[in-house]
């Protein structure tokens, strides 16, 4: 018999071994080695420790949801919600449970029926177990878990996901051509290709952690959101600062003294070429001069890292006609964001909401 149950810390080595199972050795190694950063120093967390659920079969853990704070924020008040990070279900475990049920209906002489809490499916079942908040947040989602979401009263935000931009064709004709012979072929249609608004403003590197400019930014921007996560200095900090894996670049845009916004990047290799990611930015939600020029900014330093594309998901109006106007487009796998009991106008998110891109 398949038993739903919240779970805890001690169910790490099950979880893990869920992980491997359905996800394979990377997955569950990226799992083990941010799980002490997830669980335990998330400044969000109400109380250190693990948050899902779990489906148990024969003491193996065949599914799990799991679930971090948003610390969401709808016309400046804070509400109840949760982002979805991890769902796994052992689709060959899960069957072997409803065959075994099925064999001891039949040997007791009763017909067999599923259980009424599984009729949508394991997956469903976990996103809608009592003990999870009703608004729920995920991205990123696999097209089988999309559809499991559609029929529980989750939906697709169509007009935000990841948009697109090739800055340099140097990196893609490195495979070919070679390191020394692929700019020389490259010169020219980058030269066409990197046409960028000038940045006329004084854009700097953040060196060391966020400091208290960060909540001065923060406290002053977000009554004007009709929904944004918190930004705090130091969700922030955990969130790009101490992340165990990634390593992340902010530029602050600065008027005068103070910090007008913000924009944090990321480099990574995906397919053998370096590709860019706009991980997240602030402003005031009317300040679309300092979104365009936060933008063209981190569109630059990460071409100067080397990106041959730079990537950002988006939901909000304005970060979405900064990136249309530099020429960013849909990519072939948008991946919009799933919300649950939330009115998504106005809201504001991007990749590192959540834990981190």
């Amino acid at each position: 018999m398949i038993n739903l149950r919240t779970a805890n810390d001690a169910d790490k080595e099950k979880i893990l071994q869920l992980f491997k199972a359905t996800f394979g050795f990377r997955s569950a190694t990226r799992a083990e080695s941010i799980w002490h950063w997830r669980w335990s120093l998330d400044p969000r967390l109400e109380h250190p420790g693990y948050r899902g659920i779990v489906a148990e079969w024969q003491d193996r853990i065949i599914a799990n949801a799991a679930f971090i704070p948003a610390c969401l924020y709808l016309q400046g008040k804070p509400v109840s919600a949760s982002w979805a990070v991890d769902v796994a279900v052992n689709s060959k475990d899960y069957r072997q449970a409803l065959r075994d049920q099925r064999k001891r209906d039949r040997a007791a002489g009763n017909k067999y029926q599923r259980p009424d809490f599984l009729q949508d499916g394991l997956a469903a079942t976990l996103m809608q177990h009592p003990s999870v908040d009703h608004t729920i947040l995920t991205k990123h989602v696999s097209k089988q878990m999309v559809a499991v979401l559609l029929k529980i009263n989750f939906h697709e935000i169509v007009s935000s996901g990841n948009q697109t931009r090739t800055v340099s064709y140097t990196p893609k004709l490195k495979k070919s051509l070679g390191k020394f012979l692929a700019p020389l072929v490259a010169w020219y249609p980058n030269k066409r290709l990197m046409q960028l608004p000038i940045v006329n403003s004084k854009i700097e590197l953040l060196d060391g952690e966020f400091d208290r400019r960060f909540d001065t930014l923060w406290n002053s921007a977000f009554p004007d959101y009709s929904a944004i996560c918190l930004r705090d200095s130091a969700t922030l900090n955990w969130r790009y600062f101490q992340h165990p894996i990634h390593h992340y670049t902010t530029l602050t845009l600065i008027k005068g003294k103070e910090l007008r916004g913000y924009v944090v990047v990321m480099m990574r290799i995906k397919s053998g070429i370096p590709q860019g990611k706009i991980i997240d930015l602030l402003t005031h939600s009317n300040d679309q001069f300092a979104v365009d020029q936060l933008m063209v900014a981190a569109i630059s330093y990460l071409r100067s890292q080397g990106a041959g594309i730079v990537d950002c998901h988006a939901t909000h109006a304005n970060v979405i006609k900064s990136l249309q106007s530099l020429g960013f487009s849909n990519r072939h796998k948008p991946h919009p964001l799933i919300i649950r009991s939330l009115d998504h106008s106005g809201l504001f998110v991007m990749e590192g909401d959540g834990d981190g891109g």
